[in-house]
C-alpha cells in the first residue's frame, strides 16, 4: 500500500522562496491601504480561563512563521481587557487590540477589545457593538465562520481552554472550507468543555497539548508548500506565487492511497479499487485516527532510510467496521512524483492473542505466587506464635521445676551439679525456640509496629555479626496492612542477611520514610558492594524472591550493587487509601 502527498503544479514553485517582509508599519494599516491577502490567518479561541493556554502558545511560537494572528477570549463587556498588556509580555511578535479597520499583518497579533463582536472581510477587521442576547455569547464561532469565508483554505482555527461550546461550529466551518483545525488536548486544560465539544463534533483536525500547537504552527510556516517566491525580473522564468498556500499543504497532510495489493483485500476486505485516491486513515480505528494522522505527518516531514523504515503497531479498522490489530513499517522511494510512502501491513491479531493470553497466564502466576508467599506467611505467623505460647512457655516451666529440685538437693550433692546442668541446658533450648520463633515471625511487628520490629531486627543483627547498623524512620503508619508490614520486614531482613554474607561490610544503615503516599525502605552498606547474581538463589528468599514480595503489594524494588560500590536496596511500596 503507498500513499503521496499532492505535488505543486509547476516544477518552479519547488524553490524555496523567501517570506513576506515582517517590518511593522509605523501607522496601523487601514481599511484602503494595499495589502497581501495570500498568507495564512490564524485565529486562536478561549473563554476567560484560558490565559494560561494563551500563554503556553505564545512563549513556544516563533515569531516569523508568516501567519497573522487573531485572538478571541471571552471577556467581561464592562470592564477594561488587560489582555493585550499580558501577551504582549510573552511574545516577540508585535500585539495590539484591534480598532475597527485594521488589517491583520503578518507575524502580528491582534486581539479582541471587550464589548465588542469582530469579523473580517478582505483582510481587514471590522467591529461592532456586542449585541444583548437571551443565550450564550459565541464570539469565537461569530470571526472563525466569518474568517472560513473570507480566507477558506489559508484559514486556520485553534480552540483553547474553556467552558461551553463556542468554537464549535465555526471550526467546523474553517475545516470545510478547506483549512486546518487545532483543539487543545482536554487533558491540558483547565476548562476542557470547549476543546472537547469541538472535538467530539468532528470539528478538529489535531488535537494537541498548546506547545504542540505552536510547533505544528512554526512547522507550517516553514513547509515549502508555504513560502513566497523569490522576486524575479520581468519576464523571467520564475513566477512570483505562493504555491497552493494552504490548500496544497491541507493535502500534503491528507495523503491518500495510490497503490494496494490483493494482500489488503484478504487483511481489511477492501478491493484494490475501493481503496485507490481514499485516505490512509479509513483503515484506522477512529480512536487513532488523529494520533496516526501525526505519526503519518511526522514521517513525511523526516522520512527515515534503511530497508526496515519504522514500525508501529496500531489498531486497523476493516471493512465491515471490525477492529483488527496490525503492524505497519513504514518506508519510501523517491519517485519522479515526489516521495511515495510504502505502508507494509501485517495483521497481528493471533500474535496479540497469544501475547494477551501469555500476559493473563503471568498474571495468574503472579497472584498464585502472591497467595503461596502470603499463605507462607501466615503459616510462620501461626508457627511462631505456637512455639512461643506453648514451647517456651513449657521449657521455662520445665526450667522452674528443675530449679526447684536443685535447691531441694545439697550443694554439695553431685545430684546438685547435675541439675543446675540441666536447668541452664533449658533454659538454653528456650533461648534458641525464641529465635526460632522470632525468625519465623517477629512477635513485634504485630504487637509493637514495623518501626520496632526493624529495630529489633537491625539490633540483632548488629549484635551477632559485629555491624554498626544506624536505624531512622518518621512517623511511619502503624496501621500497615500485615501483608505490608511483613513485605517490609522480610525485604530489610534478606537485604541484611545478603550484605552480611556477600558484602562483609561493617556498617550499614537502614532508613523507613512515610511521605506522598507511599513507604520507603532504604538499606545500604559502607561501599564494600556485592554482585547481585553473586546473592541469587543463596538461601532465604534471594533477589527474585524479594521482587516477587515487593509486587504482591504493588510495591516497586530497585537494587543497585557493585564491588567497591556499595549497596543500596531501596523498596517503595504505596500506601491503601485507607491507611
Amino acid at each position: 500500500m503507498a500513499t503521496s502527498p499532492a505535488r505543486p503544479k509547476s516544477e518552479k514553485t519547488r524553490r524555496k522562496l523567501r517570506r513576506t517582509s515582517r517590518t511593522k508599519p509605523s501607522t496601523p494599516e487601514v481599511l484602503n491601504a494595499p495589502r497581501d491577502v495570500s498568507f495564512p490567518i490564524t485565529m486562536v479561541g478561549a473563554s476567560a480561563g484560558g490565559l494560561e493556554a494563551f500563554i503556553a502558545l505564545l512563549k513556544a511560537l516563533p515569531d516569523d512563521t508568516g501567519a497573522g494572528f487573531v485572538a478571541i477570549q471571552h471577556l467581561e463587556p464592562t470592564h477594561e481587557s488587560a489582555l493585550t498588556k499580558i501577551l504582549s509580555r510573552n511574545t516577540l511578535m508585535p500585539i495590539r487590540e484591534v480598532v475597527d479597520g485594521v488589517a491583520v499583518e503578518q507575524n502580528h497579533v491582534c486581539v479582541i477589545p471587550p464589548n465588542k463582536i469582530m469579523t473580517i472581510r478582505q483582510g481587514i477587521l471590522r467591529l461592532a457593538p456586542r449585541e444583548e442576547a437571551s443565550g450564550p455569547h459565541h464570539p469565537i464561532d461569530g470571526f472563525a465562520m466569518a474568517l472560513a469565508e473570507e480566507r477558506k483554505s489559508t484559514a486556520i482555527g485553534i480552540v483553547l481552554s474553556g467552558t461551553g461550546s463556542d468554537g464549535t461550529l465555526g471550526l467546523k466551518a474553517i475545516k470545510t472550507a478547506g483549512g486546518i483545525t487545532f483543539a487543545q488536548d482536554p487533558k491540558t486544560a483547565q476548562w476542557p468543555e470547549m476543546p472537547a465539544n469541538a472535538i467530539s463534533a468532528g470539528a478538529v483536525d489535531f488535537v494537541l497539548p498548546p506547545k504542540r500547537i505552536a510547533a505544528e504552527l512554526a512547522r507550517i510556516g516553514r513547509h515549502p508548500y508555504l513560502m513566497a517566491s523569490v522576486d524575479a525580473p520581468a519576464g523571467g522564468d520564475l513566477e512570483k506565487i505562493c504555491i497552493g498556500s494552504l490548500e496544497e499543504y491541507v493535502q500534503f497532510l491528507k495523503q491518500k492511497i495510490t497503490q494496494a495489493n490483493a494482500i489488503t483485500e484478504k487483511v481489511f476486505g477492501y478491493s484494490p479499487s475501493e481503496l485507490i485516491g481514499q485516505p490512509i486513515e479509513m483503515l484506522i480505528s477512529e480512536n487513532l485516527k488523529d494520533r496516526h494522522a501525526g505519526l503519518r505527518k511526522d514521517f513525511f516531514f523526516d522520512p527515515r532510510t534503511g530497508p526496515v523504515g519504522i514500525t508501529r503497531e496500531i489498531e486497523g479498522r476493516r471493512k465491515d467496521a471490525t477492529q483488527i490489530q496490525i503492524e505497519i513499517t513504514l518506508g519510501y522511494i523517491d519517485t519522479l512524483d515526489g516521495k511515495l510512502a510504502a505502508a507494509f501491513v501485517t495483521d497481528i491479531t493471533h500474535r496479540k492473542m497469544l501475547e494477551r493470553i501469555s500476559e493473563t497466564s503471568r498474571q495468574k502466576s503472579s497472584a498464585l505466587a502472591a497467595s503461596l508467599l502470603w499463605a507462607q506467611e501466615k503459616e510462620r505467623r501461626r508457627v511462631s506464635r505456637e512455639l512461643h505460647d506453648t514451647l517456651c512457655q513449657q521449657l521455662a516451666s520445665l526450667a522452674f521445676d528443675v530449679g526447684d529440685l536443685a535447691a531441694q538437693t545439697s550443694p554439695s550433692d553431685v545430684a546438685h551439679s547435675h541439675l543446675r546442668k540441666i536447668q541452664a541446658r533449658v533454659v538454653k533450648m528456650s533461648e534458641e525456640v525464641r529465635h526460632i520463633g522470632y525468625q519465623l515471625h517477629p512477635s513485634e511487628l504485630d504487637d509493637l509496629g514495623l518501626n520496632a520490629a526493624l529495630q529489633t531486627l537491625c539490633d540483632e543483627v548488629s549484635k551477632r555479626h559485629r555491624i554498626t547498623i544506624k536505624v531512622a524512620s518518621n512517623d511511619v503508619s502503624e496501621q500497615l496492612p500485615l501483608e505490608v508490614a511483613s513485605c517490609f520486614y522480610r525485604v530489610c531482613q534478606e537485604g541484611l542477611n545478603n550484605i552480611v554474607k556477600h558484602s562483609k561490610a561493617k556498617r550499614a544503615s537502614v532508613t523507613l520514610i512515610e511521605e506522598y503516599g507511599s513507604v520507603a525502605l532504604s538499606i545500604k552498606d559502607d561501599e564494600v558492594g556485592f554482585r547481585v547474581e553473586a546473592a541469587e538463589g543463596k538461601g532465604g528468599l534471594g533477589m527474585i524472591g524479594m521482587k516477587e514480595r515487593a509486587r504482591t503489594v504493588n510495591g516497586k524494588l530497585s537494587i543497585q550493587a557493585g564491588p567497591g560500590k556499595g549497596t543500596t536496596i531501596e523498596l517503595v511500596v504505596p500506601l491503601p487509601l485507607s491507611v
